[in-house]
């Protein structure tokens, strides 16, 4: 994955899932390039992505996961809610 790449996707998922956590910031400056945010049980996070997927920065060794969905899904019992009822809500939007 360039560095392209890697903008991309950070970039993506900041967009669509920043309003799932009281704080959340998008960080390209520095490096690795990272989502950093608080999860609704107020749990730092450093989230970034590469070739092996998606990763917290501070973890060493580093667990990866294929998703940025499945890795916060393991994390924040809060995400995994919201999203699974925002997945509903889209699905029943879809069927009516």
């Amino acid at each position: 994955m360039d560095a392209s790449q890697q903008q991309h996707e950070l970039s993506s998922i900041y967009q669509e899932y920043k309003s799932f956590f009281p704080k959340s910031e998008l960080n390209l400056e520095k490096e690795p390039k990272h989502i950093e945010l608080t999860t609704i049980e107020g749990q730092s996070i450093k989230a970034t992505v590469d070739l092996r997927g998606w990763s917290q920065i501070s973890l060493t060794p580093a667990r990866h996961y294929e998703t940025f969905e499945a890795m916060m899904q393991d994390l924040s019992p809060c995400f995994r809610d919201k999203f699974g009822s925002e997945l509903a809500n889209r699905l029943n939007s879809l069927l009516q």
